[in-house]
Parts: C-alpha cells; sequence; structure tokens
C-alpha cells in the first residue's frame, strides 16, 4: 500500500522505514508486559466508579465536539467546523503571557464580544447547521499548557516586569494555574503531556488530559518531530491511572490539524481533523454539557478515516455485577490497563483478575480509528453476591 495513500504524502523509502521502526519502538516501550505490572492474587472485582452511569442510551444525544483548535472568533474558522459536522466548539487561542505577542489578554466570551454583526451568541447559533453549543475555554501558555474549558475569567502568568506586585489574576507554576483555572469554576485539561510520567503525579486537583493530538501526528509525519507523542501521551494517561486516581479522563483534539486547515484535507487525509470527542447529552445546553465532561460520560475518538464518521458506533455500555457489557457496532473491543490488553471482546469478565486492577478501560477499533472510552474504577468486591 502506497504511503500517500496512508498519510497522503510522498514520503521516501528511507523515512518510511524510519517511521514503522520507530513505532514498533514505542510498542514495545509502552506496551509490553512489566513482570511487577499485575498481582498475582486474583479476585473477584467490581466496578465502582462507572462514567456512563447516567446515560439513557436510548434517548441522549451524541455531541459531536472539539475541545482544542485554534478557532480564535474568526467566524469562517467556526463555521468550517460547522460545516464538519461539529455540534459543540471551544472557542481557544494562546493566553495569559504578556511577553508572547500571539497570546491574547482577554477571554474570547461571549464570542459576539467579537463578532457584534449578531445580537448574542444564540443568534449567531441560529446561522449554524449543526453547532449547537460554544464552550468559553483558551489554551494557558504561561507553564506547561493547558485547556481552560467553562473558565470565562481571564488568568494570567505574573512577569515582574509588567506588574510588579502579584494580583489576583497571576499564577508562576503548574499548580498554581489548575488551583486558579478550578476555583473559578472551569475545568483544567493538561494539553499534549510530552513530559515524563513523574512530572504529572506531583500535580493535584486535575482529572483531564489529552490522550490525542492530530497536530503532533502531523508533525510526526513531516518530520517537524522525531516521535509520535500520541503514545506517549495514553502511557501518561494509564500511568496517572494506576498510581494517582482512577477518575482522569482523556481527551482527542485537532489542535491546528482541523477543518480550518483545508490544505491538509488534500495532502494529509487521514490526520485532517482525526482528534475529536463524543459527549453524551440528555438536553443540547452548555449546563448539560459542563455536567458531563464532569462524570465522564463521553468518548474521544481518533478518527483516521480518509472519510469521516466512519468509526465504530458504541450502542450502549452496562455494567453488571460479573460484567461490564459494550455493545458495539462495526468495531472490535480491547480492555487495557497500563498498556497491556487484559481481555478482549465486548465483555470485560470480572470475576477472577489481579487484585491490583484499579481501573479498566475500553479501546473500540476498526481500519478507521479508535474510540477511547473513560476508565472504570475497580475494587475488590466485599462478598461474592451469588452466595
Amino acid at each position: 500500500m502506497p504511503s500517500s495513500f496512508l498519510w497522503g504524502a510522498p514520503r521516501t523509502k528511507k523515512v518510511l522505514l524510519a517511521v514503522l521502526f520507530f513505532t514498533l519502538l514505542l510498542s514495545c516501550l509502552y506496551c509490553s508486559h512489566d513482570l511487577n505490572k499485575f498481582s498475582e492474587s486474583k479476585a473477584r472485582l467490581e466496578v465502582s466508579y462507572n462514567p456512563y452511569s447516567a446515560v439513557n442510551w436510548a434517548t441522549w444525544k451524541r455531541c459531536l465536539s472539539q475541545h482544542h483548535d485554534h478557532v480564535i472568533y474568526d467566524e469562517q474558522k467556526i463555521r468550517d467546523y460547522d460545516e464538519a459536522g461539529y455540534e459543540a466548539l471551544a472557542l481557544l487561542h494562546y493566553s495569559g503571557v504578556r511577553s508572547l505577542a500571539y497570546t491574547m489578554r482577554e477571554r474570547i466570551w461571549p464570542l459576539t464580544k467579537f463578532l457584534s454583526q449578531y445580537n448574542s451568541d444564540a443568534a449567531f447559533l441560529n446561522t449554524t447547521q449543526n453547532l449547537k453549543i460554544f464552550i468559553p475555554s483558551m489554551e494557558e501558555v504561561g507553564v506547561h499548557h493547558m485547556t481552560s474549558p467553562f473558565l470565562v475569567q481571564y488568568v494570567e502568568r505574573w512577569e515582574q516586569k509588567f506588574d510588579r506586585s502579584k494580583e489576583a489574576k497571576h499564577y508562576i507554576s503548574e499548580q498554581e494555574l489548575i488551583d486558579k483555572i478550578t476555583s473559578r469554576g472551569g475545568f483544567p485539561i493538561i494539553a499534549h503531556p510530552t513530559k515524563k510520567f513523574s512530572f504529572y503525579r506531583k500535580l493535584q486537583n486535575f482529572d483531564a488530559l489529552e490522550i490525542y493530538n492530530a497536530s503532533f501526528l502531523f508533525d510526526y509525519i513531516t518530520e517537524k518531530r522525531s516521535q509520535d507523542y500520541n503514545q506517549h501521551f495514553v502511557a501518561v494517561w494509564d500511568d496517572l491511572l494506576a498510581f494517582k486516581s482512577s477518575r482522569l479522563f482523556g481527551y482527542a483534539v485537532n489542535d491546528w490539524s482541523g477543518p480550518v486547515k483545508k490544505e491538509r484535507k488534500e495532502t494529509h487525509p487521514r490526520i485532517y481533523d482525526s482528534g475529536k470527542t463524543l459527549v453524551m447529552l440528555e438536553e443540547y445546553t452548555l449546563e448539560h454539557y459542563r455536567a458531563s465532561l464532569q462524570t465522564g460520560a463521553f468518548f474521544s475518538l481518533k478518527d483516521l478515516g480518509v472519510k469521516k464518521g466512519l468509526l465504530p458506533k458504541v450502542v450502549s455500555i452496562a455494567v453488571r455485577d460479573s460484567n461490564i457489557d459494550i455493545e458495539v457496532e462495526d468495531g472490535v473491543v480491547s480492555w487495557i490497563f497500563r498498556g497491556d490488553v487484559i481481555q478482549a471482546g465486548p465483555t470485560f469478565d470480572l470475576s477472577a483478575l489481579p487484585q491490583n486492577l484499579n481501573y479498566i478501560r475500553a479501546e473500540i477499533s476498526n481500519s478507521r480509528g479508535t474510540i477511547y472510552a473513560q476508565p472504570f474504577s475497580l475494587t475488590a468486591a466485599l462478598y461474592d453476591k451469588k452466595q
């Protein structure tokens, strides 16, 4: 199969071999079995947290969403997302560092503060085909990058050459930025987590990170980066789930490789618009949207098809005393703990598992890509309910 079919850009044989070699190497690094990973003792486990417990699979909406692309307040870019079928979109750009000229110093909220030809954001949304929800957000870049959905107050890295005294809006560290976002009603999401596991283990009070970033895959394929960091992003997620908290949610995003980059649709059609989120919603409101993100009632999509939207479909998820069952169409299910496939198939058997499994997560795949379900927390069953 020619590489132009896979990635849309001609590649030399030497570079293709390098791509395959590094992909294999990273797979070995992150997916090989660790002999100390699993407890030898077996136990019946039970689900202590199900992120989809509130979902009514027959009636809830499936809201296609984007949480990280730089649409700013550009009307055409926003309409590009609308035409691509998105129903929710974060209004986002770089923010909060006065010494960096490309960063903004105010929130893009409401949108019509910048597009004054519309009376309100609702009036703008009335002109769209698909978009129903705007999400206030920014990419905070003063320390390790984070996005900040639902935050409507401006925050900024403290730089003494501009402000002699530290003010309430200022932060100087990752932890302080997380705390600023959460205390003001936002959700901090760690963007493209390229650092070592230990860096993220030290951070507190966050429950989300990016696990797929289309722009990082594009940079790797076009040799702007030496490796595809996306495998590392997932490995960071698994590490934090095992050693920090089993309630950490993963997001897939476009970040500069979405519908606004029309040239990439021609040159790299599989990477183009490949990172997105599917949020289960009771109603199309910002309040319901926030509630679904807060509980983890969403899926992250790595959509690598030339034609988009042909990933598997999760019809329903049922958690029972003895198993977790995912009903899917056109996909295979793998159940994963710390990079290893523990079981395969639509049903995960809880009856005899290593005692140290504190979570399990599912990946549902076909030839066009992968759906990442949010993790289920596990704990040892207190007693056998069959007795």
